[in-house]
């Protein structure tokens, strides 16, 4: 099958595989992909916004790296938003009934301990 990443390279590195023959491993992501023709590195170097056609496998082959040219990129403060998402609100409730748990005794009735998680999710969310 082929696969395509995207991200900015990391590194790009000379080496030998153990029969002797050259390749070159780029990083994107902290993904190690395998180029075995140099030239489909020749336009891009490191730090360079790309989108990587690969096979999978425990040894990606990069088959293609096209460069990213004229893609927007947001600075982190613009990307972060005081709303947590809804992944996050879910870990948050969690965390929050974990923790009441804990705090909890056993005799105590389960709305006593939702209770406790409300405040606990109220202080992980508004700091309060």
């Amino acid at each position: 099958m082929v696969y395509e990443a995207k991200g900015i390279i990391e590194t790009i590195e000379q080496r030998v595989s153990g029969t002797g023959k050259q390749y070159i491993l780029v990083r994107v992501n902290g993904e190690g992909y395998f180029v075995w023709e140099s030239d489909i590195v020749k336009d891009v170097k490191e730090g360079d916004n790309v989108v990587i056609t690969h096979r999978g496998g425990d040894y990606p082959k990069a088959t293609s790296i096209r460069k990213i040219v004229n893609e927007p990129t947001e600075e982190p403060s613009e990307r972060i938003s005081d709303e947590p998402s809804l992944f996050h609100k879910m870990q948050f409730r969690s965390h929050a009934l974990i923790s009441a748990s804990n705090v909890s005794s056993v005799k105590e009735d389960a709305t006593d301990v939702l209770k406790k998680a409300k405040v606990f999710y109220k202080f992980i969310v508004e700091g309060e």
